[in-house]
């Protein structure tokens, strides 16, 4: 993988190759003439923040602090199941599962992986008009009720009867995760997108460690139908704390007047995504809003040919 991307990747597209510098402006040229054209009133609401300040902001907001806690609920209930569901079907059920059953549930999940991404994905973009929040509360309950089902009918369906169920919890598990795990980083701001999902990332670990070590202790003490309850449970508030965190979204991701004017900011500016309080975020797909500018490079026009 490291040969062909140092092969055939490229820092920049081919069509720029195409141009002058003097056609492509930079990102720092296009701040600077949005700052000159902005009017008296914008340049006293905009604020422009550091990344280091915007990721103490993001900490502090309760959407993200939301979604964290959807992504914590999410994972206990994800490998909570994955853990311990073969257990639980040799525990209550008569015939013990051959290497061809295994084969077919193992198989039914990682199908429903692959079912769920899509799905979920698509009924966000094509249903949902990009809205993440209802498809992850939806498939949120969905995956609760499933999961019951698994536990009321695992002892007495057929092999193909359990392996189409695992399949349902799967699209409805690894299609939630996958919209909540690359949902949230792809709308943050590039300064502090890498730092978010890093945070992301140590809240799911940690939840799938505890997870595994809770999960035993329930199992032995209460039996399954704890366990089962725990998952049905954790899948519920995993789309309850999504709620919470678009509830909290319309208030925005961003620092009041005097919250800026009492913060600190460097002397001078290299590139870096401003965040302004007068402007706003036309991107539904976020969970977590930022009410800012997101500043890419321009598709440059083509120079008219000498000929038209």
């Amino acid at each position: 993988m490291a040969l062909i991307i140092s092969c055939y990747v490229k820092s920049s597209p081919a069509d720029t190759h195409n141009y002058s510098g003097e056609v492509l402006p930079t990102t720092s040229t296009l701040m600077n003439n949005q700052r000159i054209s902005s009017s008296d009133d914008d340049e006293e609401n905009d604020f422009y923040l550091t990344p280091k300040q915007q990721m103490q902001q993001l900490m502090r907001n309760y959407t993200f602090l939301g979604y964290l806690g959807a992504v914590f609920f999410l994972c206990w209930a994800r490998d909570g199941f994955l853990n311990w569901f073969f257990s639980f079907f040799e525990a209550i059920r008569d015939d013990p599962l051959t290497s061809s059953d295994t084969a077919i549930i193992g198989g039914a999940w990682t199908m429903g992986g692959f079912v769920g991404g899509i799905l979920c994905g698509w009924l966000s973009d094509v249903i949902f008009h990009s809205d993440r929040i209802m498809p992850i509360f939806i498939f949120s309950l969905l995956q609760a009720i499933v999961l019951g089902v698994i536990y009321l009918m695992s002892a007495t369906c057929s092999v193909m009867m359990l392996g189409g169920l695992i399949f349902l919890s799967s699209v409805f598990l690894l299609g939630n995760y996958t919209l909540l795990s690359y949902t949230v980083p792809s709308d943050l701001s590039q300064d502090i997108a890498a730092g978010a999902a890093g945070v992301m990332t140590v809240v799911g670990y940690f939840s799938t460690g505890l997870s595994g070590a809770v999960m035993g202790n329930v199992i032995s003490n209460g039996g399954y139908a704890e366990w089962a309850f725990s998952l049905m449970v954790s899948s519920v508030l995993a789309g309850v704390f999504t709620l919470l965190g678009s509830y909290f979204s319309e208030e925005g991701m961003m620092m009041t007047k005097e919250q800026a004017a009492d913060t600190p900011l460097p002397e001078e500016f290299e590139e870096m995504t401003p965040l302004a309080l007068a402007s706003i975020s036309s991107r539904r797909a976020s969970i977590v809003r930022l009410n800012g500018d997101f500043i890419v490079s321009p598709i440059p026009l083509r120079r008219k040919s000498s000929v038209l």
